[in-house]
C-alpha cells in the first residue's frame, strides 16, 4: 500500500469477476479415518512446475470443483489449517474435460506447542535453513495466507467496510479523522506493489516533495522475493500475544533499504493465523519509529474462507529542525506526527444477501455531572476531539456514543452552563476497545476549582493561594468590573499584602497570588 503526504487508500471494490474455464477437477475430501467429509479445506491445483493454477473451498459434504486455467498436466493438494496436507498425483486434463479425483486427509492434528521452547536459542535464518519449529510455523501461516489471497480474488461475498484516515500525535491520540463506509465485492483490503521492486527498492521511497511507504499483502509474504530478502525465527508471545507462538522476520544482514520486520501470529492450539504486524526499519527519521508500521487480522470463516476483517497501517508526519554548526545549517529530519490508515469489514453477506459475519464496533457510555450546583449536567455535547462523533446528555446527564472504530480518542464536553463560567474540561483520554464495556465520567468542577482555573501558572506561584467568591447588592451582581480589595495579614497588625480582583458580568471574581 502506498501512503504519500496525501495518503492514499488503494482498497478497492472489485467489479468483475474471472471467467469460468471448461477444464475441471472435481472430488470430494474425506478423513482417511472413518471416512468423514471435510468440509471448509482449500483445494489448490497445482500446474506441471509446481505453480498454483487454480483453487476452491470444499462444501459442507467435502465436495470440491477446481477449475483449470487449460488443458495439460495437474495435480491437487488439500489444505486445511492445523492438519497434514493430502495430495493427488498427477492428473491429465483434456480440452474440455471434467476429471474426479477423491482425496484423503489424516485428522491428527499438527501439534504447534513447545515449538517456543525449542526454537527460543535459534537465530534469525532463511527458510531453507530454518529449523523445524520455524518450517512449521510458516507451514500454517501459508496455507491461511494462502486462501485469503485465493478468498480476495472470488467475488464470493459482498462487504461492507468502514475506512477511516486519521492524524494521530506520537501518544498515538487521535487529533483529526476523516472516514467513509463502502460496500460491494471487496478486494484486498490494501494493494502493495510487486514484490520484485520491494525487493529491489525497499518500502519506503521519495516520490516528488512526498514520501510513499508500502506494506506487505499476503502476495508480498509468500514471495520468493520476500523469502529471500528475509529470515525468520520461532518468537515467544507477551502481552496482548502472551497466548499466541511468532513467526518473526526481519532483513537480511547487510540490506541497507527502507523494510520491514515484524511477525505473523499464530494460535499454538489450533494453528491458525490470527495476525500480522510489522514496523518499518531504515528511516532515517527521530522520533519513535517503532510505533510506525501496520497490523493485519486474519479469520477464517464458517465456510473455510479466510477473510482480512481489520487492517491498520501507520506512517510518519514529517517535521524538521534546524541545526546551525558555525556558519552552517543542517536540517534533522523528525517525527512530528502520525497518519493512519484501517479499515474493517462490519458485514460479510452471500451473493443471495444471507448474513455470514457481522463485527460488533467499539462504544462509550457515560455521565457529565455538574459539581457546581450538584446535579447532573443535562443537555451537554459529549464529542470524541478531532472527529464528528458526538452525542448529547439526557436529562440524568447520561449518554451513549455507538459505532465507533476503536482508537485512543480524547473526550471533550461543552454545555452554556461551562461557558457562561468561562470554563473549558479538560480533554480526557480513552482507549476505545471494541466489544468492550468503554464508560467514563466527565465533570464540571466545584465553582471554587473553576474559578481558580482562571489563574496562571505564574500567579499560582508556590505559597499562595486562590480566593473566589460571589458580590451581590440588593440580591443582584454589582456592575462588571466592580473592584474587590482583598487584604491579609496577623490580626491587629498592619495588613502584610493586598490584592484587587474585580467581578464578572455573574458578580463573581477570582484574586490570585493571596
Amino acid at each position: 500500500m502506498a501512503i504519500c503526504k496525501n495518503l492514499v487508500l488503494a482498497a478497492g471494490l472489485l467489479l468483475a469477476g474471472r471467467p469460468l474455464d471448461a477444464q475441471a477437477v472435481r472430488g470430494e475430501l474425506v478423513e482417511s479415518v472413518g471416512g468423514r467429509p471435510v468440509a471448509g479445506a482449500f483445494v489448490v491445483l497445482l500446474d506441471a512446475a509446481g505453480k498454483q493454477a487454480g483453487g476452491g473451498f470444499t462444501d459442507a459434504a467435502g465436495a470440491f470443483l477446481v477449475q483449470a486455467p487449460g488443458p495439460g498436466s495437474y495435480s491437487l493438494r488439500a489444505e486445511r489449517v492445523g492438519f497434514a496436507a493430502a495430495r493427488s498425483p498427477a492428473l491429465r486434463l483434456g480440452a474440455g474435460e471434467t476429471v474426479t479425483h477423491g482425496l484423503e486427509m489424516g485428522s491428527r492434528a499438527v501439534q504447534l506447542e513447545g515449538l517456543v521452547v525449542q526454537a527460543e536459542k535459534r537465530r534469525c535464518a532463511a527458510l531453507a535453513q530454518a529449523g523445524e519449529a520455524t518450517a512449521a510455523l510458516w507451514e500454517e501461516a501459508r496455507k491461511a495466507l494462502g486462501a485469503a489471497a485465493w478468498t480476495e480474488s472470488r467475488r464470493r461475498f459482498r462487504y461492507t467496510i468502514q475506512r477511516h484516515v486519521r492524524t494521530l500525535d506520537v501518544a498515538l491520540r487521535v487529533q483529526a479523522e476523516e472516514g467513509e463506509r463502502l460496500t460491494g465485492f471487496a478486494g484486498s483490503p490494501f494493494v502493495s506493489v510487486p514484490a520484485e521492486r520491494l525487493a529491489r527498492e525497499g518500502f519506503s521511497r521519495q516520490e516528488g516533495d512526498s514520501t510513499a511507504y508500502f506494506a506487505p499483502d499476503a502476495a508480498v509474504l509468500l514471495s520468493d522475493e520476500f523469502l529471500d530478502t528475509h529470515c525468520f525465527r520461532v518468537q515467544p508471545g507477551e502481552g496482548e500475544t502472551r497466548a499466541l507462538v511468532g513467526l518473526a522476520f526481519e532483513p537480511v544482514r547487510g540490506r541497507g533499504l527502507p523494510d520491514v520486520r515484524g511477525a505473523l501470529w499464530l494460535d499454538p492450539g489450533s494453528a491458525e493465523l490470527r495476525h500480522l504486524e510489522f514496523e518499518y526499519t531504515g528511516l532515517e527519521l527521530r522520533g519513535a519509529t517503532s510505533r510506525l508500521g501496520g497490523r493485519v487480522e486474519f479469520e477464517r470463516l464458517p465456510s473455510g474462507e479466510w477473510i482480512v476483517p481489520r487492517w491498520r497501517i501507520r506512517v510518519p508526519v514529517v517535521g524538521a529542525d534546524t541545526l546551525k554548526v558555525g556558519a552552517n545549517h543542517f536540517e534533522r529530519r523528525r517525527m512530528a506526527g502520525i497518519r493512519e490508515a484501517a479499515g474493517e469489514v462490519l458485514e460479510v453477506r452471500s451473493l443471495a444477501g444471507e448474513l455470514i459475519r457481522s463485527t460488533q464496533r467499539a462504544s462509550l457510555a457515560g455521565v457529565v455531572f455538574d459539581s457546581t450546583r450538584l446535579a447532573p449536567l443535562a443537555g451537554a455535547q459529549v464529542r470524541l476531539a478531532g472527529t464528528a462523533v458526538e452525542a448529547r446528555t439526557d436529562a440524568e446527564g447520561r449518554f451513549r456514543i455507538a459505532d465507533v472504530s476503536e482508537g485512543r480518542f480524547s473526550v471533550v464536553f461543552s454545555h452554556p452552563r461551562a461557558d457562561s463560567l468561562e470554563y473549558s474540561a479538560p480533554p480526557m483520554t480513552v482507549d476505545l476497545r471494541r466489544g468492550a464495556d468503554n464508560e467514563v465520567g466527565l465533570a464540571l468542577p466545584p465553582l471554587a476549582t473553576v474559578l481558580a482555573a482562571r489563574c496562571s501558572p505564574a500567579e499560582r506561584r508556590a505559597g499562595t493561594g486562590v480566593v473566589a467568591g460571589t458580590v451581590r447588592a440588593e440580591g443582584a451582581p454589582p456592575p462588571p468590573g466592580t473592584p474587590v480589595l482583598l487584604t491579609w495579614g496577623a490580626a491587629g497588625t498592619a495588613p502584610a499584602g493586598r490584592a484587587v480582583a474585580w467581578t464578572d458580568a455573574g458578580g463573581r471574581y477570582v484574586a490570585c497570588a493571596v
